[in-house]
């Protein structure tokens, strides 16, 4: 379990990956930041930085052009790298570890942060 300003969020990580049915983030928290592929690609195109969250391991099976890898669980490690002044677009496999890495960048001061969820959903328009 892992505290975030005011928000509690479960994770479970086995054998170096995170259990996203262990993630649990009130629905509410996320709202906000939930982006769809228009408003990404529009974003992408405006300097934002995107993440994907996913291993390594997933992101070299294939990933949106353009995209940084770091992993969840490693994100701590590379909060400092990020630009607070530009936008964030997060990703991962399903949403779970792309809310989790959402909700963590909020928590740590950054204001322009966006979560599109599935990588799947870049490609669908």
């Amino acid at each position: 379990m892992a505290i975030f300003k005011n928000r509690t969020v479960h994770i479970h990580i086995k054998h170096g990956f995170l259990k996203t049915d262990n993630v649990h983030i009130h629905k509410e928290e996320t709202d906000t930041m939930q982006i769809q592929c228009p408003e990404a690609r529009h974003l992408i195109t405006q300097g934002a930085q995107l993440i994907d969250v996913r291993s390594e391991m997933e992101f070299a099976g294939g990933s949106v052009p353009g995209a940084r890898n770091i992993p969840v669980q490693a994100l701590g490690n590379f909060i400092s790298s990020l630009n607070p002044e530009r936008p964030i677009i997060v990703y991962c496999a399903s949403g779970g570890r792309s809310a989790l890495a959402a909700n963590m960048l909020l928590s740590a001061g950054f204001n322009h942060v966006r979560d599109m969820g599935s990588i799947h959903n870049f490609f669908r328009c």
